[in-house]
């Protein structure tokens, strides 16, 4: 009686496995995690030692690889451009400061290629981190590079906020070719980008930098939707730079979270329905 109860019991067990199991290949089981690890040059505030040897900062990196491999990640998310600058051989972009202290500055190697080799020689994918739109949080660059930025009408500022114009075309071109010489110079697998577009808190009124912009542009969209027309219209044409350049290449976005205080806004945008409010909120 007990072995048949048993059997039964184990017969039964093995059919529910059996049967979520088909259950799981119906649906698609996924074909690899993306466990993967951001790594912030911004500030140094994961790598490097700013003013480093060469020697000192690669082995800082191998020691982090090594850390993220033990720790069983399977990619990692690496920032080369933050401040329109670069941690890699560009034609657009000074070096960045936070390699040797000084922006502009060759540092002796290529941080970029040493990542990605880095991280395939350990079964790990790399994705180039960048921050399309962000130039300075309040420091005065000033190479040549720089110079041109400021001083041909490129920038939008917010308090000591300064981003490039998201509005202005030769922006959306610009940055279609940071990333196309990106994927085009370095075996990466990814081009990703955070939540960093038009700061957080910028004004939606007249005292605005892009107020009168917007107001002779010619739009029907609100000021609120011209605006995140531009950043979709930069989304766009990276996208489909990628699609055109190398297809393998995956292009990911991490945006903040947003929410609306009214539902038949919430609706229009598809974001969730917020009624205590956020610091940042779609708006009709």
């Amino acid at each position: 009686m007990k072995k048949t109860l048993f059997r039964s019991c184990a017969m039964m067990i093995a059919a529910t496995v059996a049967s979520l199991w088909m259950q799981a290949f119906a649906y698609g089981m996924p074909k690899q995690e993306f466990r993967s690890a951001w790594v912030a040059t911004v500030w140094a505030l994961d790598w490097p030692t700013i003013g480093a040897e060469p020697s000192v900062q690669q082995a800082e990196i191998d020691r982090m690889l090594d850390s993220l491999k033990t720790a069983n990640f399977n990619a990692v998310n690496f920032q080369v451009r933050s401040m329109c600058d670069a941690m890699y051989r560009s034609s657009y972009e000074p070096w960045s400061s936070y390699l040797t202290g000084t922006r502009g500055q060759d540092p002796g190697y290529d941080p970029l290629q040493y990542v990605v080799e880095g991280c395939h020689k350990r079964g790990m994918e790399c994705h180039a981190w960048v921050n399309p739109y962000r130039f300075s949080t309040g420091t005065d660059w000033n190479t040549a590079k720089d110079q041109d930025l400021k001083n041909n009408g490129w920038l939008i500022s917010y308090g000591t906020y300064i981003i490039l114009d998201p509005a202005q075309q030769r922006t959306i071109d610009r940055i279609v070719n940071v990333c196309k010489e990106i994927i085009t110079n370095y075996d990466v697998d990814g081009i990703l980008y955070d939540d960093y577009f038009y700061p957080s808190g910028i004004p939606t009124n007249s005292t605005a930098d892009d107020y009168d912009e917007w107001q002779q542009s010619g739009t029907t969209l609100s000021f609120g939707d011209w605006r995140r027309d531009n950043i979709n219209r930069m989304v766009r044409a990276v996208y489909d730079m990628i699609q055109q350049e190398r297809p393998e290449v995956r292009f990911g976005i991490s945006p903040a979270g947003v929410a609306a205080s009214s539902s038949s806004v919430a609706s229009k945008y598809g974001v969730d329905p917020c009624p205590a409010g956020s610091d940042w909120q779609y708006n009709s």
